[in-house]
C-alpha cells in the first residue's frame, strides 16, 4: 500500500502489518523534528541525494525536497 502523509494512520499501519503487507508513506514534519530531536535523524541527511535510514525494523528514505523547501520559506 502506498499513502502520503495522513491518509494510512497507526491503526492502519499495524494492521498492514499484522496481515502481512507493506507499505509506503511520507512521515509527517513533526515526526522529522522527533527524529532529529531524538539523534536518530541527523538535518545533514537531507541533501540533494538519497539516503537510506533503518531504525527499529523501519526503513526511511531522506532527501531534501527543494520545491517543498522554496515553498515552506516563502
Amino acid at each position: 500500500m502506498v499513502g502520503d502523509r495522513g491518509m494510512i494512520k497507526s491503526v492502519q499501519i499495524e494492521e498492514l502489518k499484522e496481515a502481512g503487507f507493506c507499505y509506503i508513506t511520507a512521515i509527517t514534519q513533526p515526526q522529522i523534528r522527533a527524529q532529529l530531536k531524538s539523534g536518530a535523524f541527523q538535518l545533514g541527511l537531507f541533501g540533494s541525494e538519497l539516503c537510506e535510514v533503518g531504525l527499529t525494523g523501519v526503513r526511511y528514505i531522506l532527501r531534501c525536497n527543494p520545491i517543498r523547501a522554496a515553498e515552506v520559506a516563502a
